[in-house]
Formats: structure tokens, sequence, C-alpha cells
């Protein structure tokens, strides 16, 4: 049996996801239990396997006397407080939901049962009471998929469905579900997990197998896994197969991985306007056949993190100047990786070529020292450092792109500050990632898209996220509940975590007043005529 399964979490201390175990752990030991969940978040994150956890406790055994007071007492007898156990692992009917052959727990997958007609038949199912247990459990996988007819159906079964039933929905794509079947369930969001989280779960699993493990290598399978933990545990499997230790050189001898050193070799590359120095790069990353998916979202999470560092003015963690970073960060974010182009790595070898040809096109054709890089040159390994003379060289040469921000305030702001206020480096954060966040925003409403690209965005120094306005009325339309939810979960889907908004009339601007801003109107035409003179591009 695969790991994943073999270490699928059984008990609700077993999952991972923190905030999720205390929601789940909080409803689960409070005076009423609801009828219909919301599980919400990207794949791989434990939403089928707390569904089955949930499903085990409420028909465990031992939790039979709570479990009736919950569902099937009167009124005055429900407002009592219950315990609920974590299931035991050797009762038979807890066993039987945890490999999903339960006949008290019914998993539909609503990609294959997405008609009208499904929705019929599992209404007249539910009217049924459980075979074995006491509670009927529906877990609804991929509910999104579901057509309009089927939601309209199941709506009135959501609102009032029997005293013996429990719906658990899970979705990947929240925004896909109607408002009137989100209104009708409790909904827990779940995130992609930490490093910190996934390399819990690694090790936990390292350990039971008694494979002897470098620190490291477990942190790059998590980066590997890209939040999902599923992933990674299928990642870990792969790369420690047979092995009875497991080092940083086995990871990367499978996956062909990259470091921070090359991330500065092609900032110092890109920045030099060297041309040929960019192609040796590339060439020499064809060579070693990394990874380009990996390289490429390191090379994001890289730029990314050393903007964060920058804004945080944390001096000992950063390489790069921030305006570098933000430009790079700014022009490689949008490039279309083509796993099916014959050439690997030309989309990232493109784009780089473009910057560094207008970049040489407005200076004239000039490269900055040192000369050009031979092929020769370029080697991945950890030893290239950036020096603070080409650091200071870099800002010179590649300027701030059109969206810049004010972060006087927030430099101000102690490290340990930031991360002890109401979560301000999430506001930070959410201003680095300014373009995503309206792509999110954009998939869920159009309209609220449109009201924050004519708005600016800034940090207070309390670490708000503060959006300026020219008109009353989107001030009011943006303090709309309905609106607000909608921010509030695009912003908590793109940064695991939730952001405090402030909407704010803006003033009459004085003659002369800096920009201080991330500007949602850099498309205007006025913007880009007055900014022009002031960028590469």
């Amino acid at each position: 049996m695969s790991w994943y399964r073999t270490y699928r979490p059984t008990q609700l201390a077993g999952l991972h996801l923190v905030d999720v175990r205390i929601h789940l752990l909080r409803l689960l030991n409070s005076s009423q239990f609801p009828h219909a969940l919301l599980f919400a978040g990207p794949k791989g994150t434990g939403k089928t396997s707390a569904a089955r956890i949930i499903s085990a406790i409420l028909n465990d055994p031992e939790n039979a006397a709570s479990v009736d007071q919950l569902f099937f007492s009167k009124d005055r007898e429900r407002s009592k407080p219950v315990t609920l156990k974590e299931p035991n692992p050797l009762s038979d009917i807890v066993q039987r939901i945890q490999k999903g052959n339960s006949f008290s727990v019914q998993e539909l997958d609503a990609a294959s049962n997405r008609g009208i007609d499904d929705i019929r038949q599992l209404k007249e199912r539910v009217c049924l009471p459980p075979q074995e247990g006491k509670v009927s459990v529906y877990i609804l996988d991929e509910v999104h998929m579901l057509t309009t007819e089927a939601f309209n159906a199941l709506l009135k079964l959501l609102e009032e469905p029997p005293a013996h039933v429990v719906f658990i929905l899970a979705t990947t794509e929240l925004h896909k579900l109607p408002e009137t079947v989100i209104s009708r369930t409790t909904v827990i969001h779940f995130h992609t997990a930490s490093e910190k989280e996934l390399n819990g779960a690694l090790t936990s699993i390292l350990d039971a197998e008694k494979i002897t493990y470098e620190p490291d290598a477990v942190t790059q399978v998590a980066r590997l896994a890209d939040g999902s933990f599923r992933d990674a545990v299928k990642i870990l499997e792969q790369v420690a197969a047979g092995r009875k230790q497991l080092a940083v050189s086995d990871i990367e001898a499978v996956f062909h991985l990259s470091s921070d050193a090359q991330m500065l070799q092609l900032v110092e590359v890109i920045s030099q306007k060297n041309a040929p120095g960019v192609v040796a790069f590339f060439t020499e990353l064809r060579k070693y056949q990394l990874n380009e998916q990996y390289f490429y979202r390191s090379w994001l999470q890289f730029l990314h993190q050393q903007l964060i560092n920058s804004i945080a003015n944390s001096a000992t963690t950063t390489s790069v100047p921030m305006k570098i970073s933000h430009y790079l960060l700014s022009q490689f974010h949008y490039v279309a990786i083509d796993t099916a182009s014959s050439i690997a790595f030309l989309a990232l070898e493109l784009k780089s070529l473009e910057i560094v040809f207008k970049a040489k096109e407005r200076d004239g054709g000039k490269e900055n020292p040192p000369q050009r890089v031979s092929q020769s040159q370029i080697k991945l390994t950890p030893s290239l450092k950036i020096s603070p003379s080409l650091a200071d060289e870099i800002a010179n040469v590649i300027p701030i792109a059109i969206v810049d921000y004010e972060l006087s305030a927030i430099r101000q702001m102690k490290v340990d500050e930031v991360a002890s206020s109401s979560d301000p480096k999430s506001a930070v954060e959410l201003i680095a990632n300014w373009t995503q966040f309206l792509q999110q925003l954009k998939q869920r409403n159009l309209t609220l898209e449109a009201l924050f690209r004519s708005s600016t965005a800034r940090i207070t120094p309390e670490g708000k996220a503060q959006i300026e306005v020219y008109y009353q009325f989107h001030r009011e339309q943006l303090q709309q509940p309905k609106f607000l939810r909608i921010i509030d979960e695009c912003a908590t889907v793109l940064l695991g975590g939730h952001v405090q908004f402030e909407f704010v009339l803006a003033q009459k601007a004085q003659p002369g007043a800096a920009i201080s801003s991330v500007s949602g109107q850099v498309n205007e035409e006025d913007q880009l005529l007055q900014l022009a003179k002031d960028i590469l591009v």
C-alpha cells in the first residue's frame, strides 16, 4: 500500500493544518453540530481525510451517547455541552470508515454524479436510516462540478436534512458554488500547507519507516510539493524507496533541483545586460536537466522572499535590492511555461533576453562590467555572491517597475513588531502580490476587480491594507458584506491568512506630492506617459 494511504490521518490530532484542526474540535465540542459542512481548499490538503475522521467520530460506539444528545435529543437538552472523543482505531466501524467501505458513510464523486437525476436519487437515499452507526454521512467531493439544476435540487436537502444525516461537501473551487449553497453550510477553509507543516508530516513518516534523514532533504521535498500533503508524501516515497538514509544529494539526483546561488547568478547576468551570459546560464540548466517547473517556481519564490525581506528591512537575509527583486518579479510572473516545448527553459530564456535587449537599447547598447561571461564561467555551484558594489550597480541598471510603493512607515517598524501586530506581514505580502490579488478578484467578481484596479493601495503603520477610492459610492460598494467576504477569501487563498482592510476616500492631491502607493491604474495613458521616463520597458 502506498505511503499516502498508509499514513493518512485517522484522528484530528493527525491533521497538520492547525487552524483546521482547531475549528473542527470547536465544532465537535459545542452544543450543536451543523448538518452541512463545506471543506474548501487546494488539492492534497486533507479535505477527504478530515471528512472521514468526522464520520468516524460521529459513528464511533464510544461517542453514541454524545451523538444522541447532539442529533436526536430535544432542543432544551441540546444546549448542554458534549464531549466527543477521537475515533477508536480498534473499532470495526471506524476501521471500515477509514478504508472507505462503510455503509454509514457514502463518498460520492460530484464530477461523475453531477446531474439532477443523481441528486434525486440521493434525496431518496438519505431518508433511509443508517445501516450501522448513528449518523449517515454523505461526502460529496468536487461539488462545484454539479449542474445548476442539481444545485437547485440540493438546496432544500441541505437546508432541512433528516436528523440522522450530515453532508460534507468538498471543493477546490469555492467561487464556482452558488451563494445559496454556501449560505446553507458551515464553511471550513483549507489552505496550502506551510513548509513547517509539511516538514512535520514528512518527518513523522520517516521516523515511522526508520529512515534517517538530513533536515535540508525534507525541506527540499516540502518545496517540491507546493503546499500539498498528498504530493509531498508521494515525492518522499519516490525518493526514499529502498533507502535507509535520505540526503539532499538523493533529492537532487532525482529532481535536479536548483539553489539560491543559481538565482543570484541569473540576477547577475541580467543586471549586467549580458546576453551571452544569459544564454550560457540556461544552456547549463539544460545540460544538468533541471526540472523547469520547479526552477520557475523557485525563481519566483526567491525573488518574492527577497522583496519581503527588503520591505521588512531584514538586511541580513537580503541579497538583492528591493527595486530589482520587485522589477524582476513583475516581469517574470506571467511567463507561460510550456512543458510540451521541445526546448526546455525557452520561455524563461526569452524573457531574460527581452529584459537585457531593452535595457541595452535604452543605454545605447552598453554593457555593465564585468564583461561577457562565457558558458564555462557559469557553474551551478553555491560559490557566487553579489558584492555590495555590484548590488549598487544593479540598482542603477534595472529601475523600479511601474508599480511602486512608499515603505518608510513599514521600515520604521521592527521585524518583531511586524510579526506580532494584527498580521501586517500579510498586508505587506498582499501589496507585493497585488497583480495576483487582482487576478483572484477578477475570477470571483469583475465589479470588485474593477473597483480595486481604479483604487490606490497603501500599507498603514498599523499594518492594514488601506484602499483609497475616489468616489463615496465606490467606498460604500466595497464595504458591503458580500464584497468584504469575497475580498477576504481572495486574500486568504493567495496568502494563506487574513488581511485587515481599510477603505478611505481620497483627498485632493497636492501639487508635487510623491506617488506613495500601489496604483491600480497602471495601464492608464497619463500615468504611462509620466512613468515611461523612469522605467526600462
